[in-house]
């Protein structure tokens, strides 16, 4: 198996699995930087997708909160 590579599932025990790992010093990155700036999460996932990573990333809600943009925020279908 891969190191740090860790699995997620959207939907329940029957959905797929989602696979992760996150940047090496990424937390501490954020922990830097967060006091200078105001940090958001913008992705071409899903709204799902983009909230289930912001917990993994930010448990506590102090980098992100609810500043997270998803494809279902930033992208029309028509």
């Amino acid at each position: 198996m891969l190191q740090d590579v860790f699995h997620f599932q959207l939907n329940g025990s029957h959905s797929q699995f989602y696979h992760y790992r996150f940047r090496p010093y990424i937390r501490e990155f954020l922990e830097n930087v967060h006091p200078l700036y105001e940090l958001h999460i913008c992705t071409f996932g899903t709204r799902s997708y983009a909230h289930a990573i912001a917990r993994l990333l930010d448990p506590q809600s102090r980098y992100f909160d609810q500043r997270i943009l998803s494809r279902e925020e930033c992208f029309s279908a028509h």
